[in-house]
């Protein structure tokens, strides 16, 4: 025989009206227990409905105060503080609180939700805004110093004839390298003839972008290519540096054509007088 604890027999009367009205709650054995210990007790079927409505109202009115109080129960003021701050995590959280009553809470959550994302809003368009006046303030002094650069830049005047003679460097060789740059308004046009025993081997027209120290030699034609090298518009031949008062080439599609490694594998011009 099954045992239940605390045993039937020992519960209250009201205890045993709600098992025998349990609608199922309870087990079939139980509910058979509990209405012979209220026939012990004196309850007929009439005593047990009247008794189980007077509890039931009871619960009611109970339900009732407990549902006003609801209404009316609230947040503390650091739980709607957290709340304001940690609205992310309050998400998941209490979303049936309206349905079980807890008007003012419902509101009162609402409300921190409101204002926590707001305030989170808030804060990354003000970062984003911040950032992109950052970002402003550093493009517009890039482009000013660009600007200077270029004022700066274009004011220097590399017009003149420059030459390389690769015979003072190595009694075996006899080439040399005659460059004429000229300016032309804000640019820079040259010529390049390179000689090999007196003759000229490659006779070279271009235009000379102005770097930070000097000029970038662009092919624009060839006139005579007597190598066996092939060009092509625009390749870069060659950047003509000052450095330390000294004028360096560094050598780019032109490279092939050097004789001589001279002072670190750079060639250094001379002005032709």
């Amino acid at each position: 025989m099954k045992k239940y604890y605390p045993p039937i027999e020992s519960r209250n009367t009201d205890e045993l009206i709600l098992i025998v009205h349990s609608d199922g709650n309870w087990q079939k054995k139980a509910i058979q227990l509990a209405q012979k210990e209220l026939e012990k007790r004196g309850f007929d079927k009439a005593k047990i409905d009247k008794r189980y409505a007077e509890i039931e109202k009871k619960e009611h009115q109970l339900w009732l105060i407990e549902l006003a109080h609801r209404k009316t129960e609230s947040y503390s003021t650091f739980d709607q503080i957290y709340m304001t701050f940690f609205c992310y995590r309050e998400l998941f959280f209490d979303w049936s609180l309206k349905k079980e009553g807890y008007l003012l809470k419902h509101k009162q959550r609402k409300r921190s939700l409101f204002i926590g994302f707001g305030l989170y809003l808030l804060f990354i368009i003000w970062a984003s805004q911040g950032a992109g006046k950052i970002e402003k303030e550093r493009i517009q002094e890039i482009d000013r110093i660009a600007r200077e650069d270029t004022l700066r830049l274009t004011r220097i005047n590399w017009t003149s004839k420059y030459r390389f003679d690769e015979s003072k460097f190595e009694k075996n060789c006899s080439s040399s390298w005659l460059l004429s740059v000229k300016k032309n308004n804000l640019e820079h046009d040259f010529n390049l003839i390179i000689y090999k025993d007196n003759k000229p081997i490659l006779d070279i027209d271009g235009f000379a972008g102005i770097t930070k120290n000097g000029l970038e030699m662009i092919l624009s034609s060839v006139n005579l290519n007597k190598t066996d090298m092939v060009f092509s518009n625009y390749d870069k031949l060659f950047e003509f540096v000052v450095e330390r008062n000294d004028t360096t080439v560094y050598w780019d599609k032109l490279k092939p054509l050097e004789i001589t490694e001279i002072h670190n594998g750079y060639k250094y011009f001379s002005k032709a007088h």
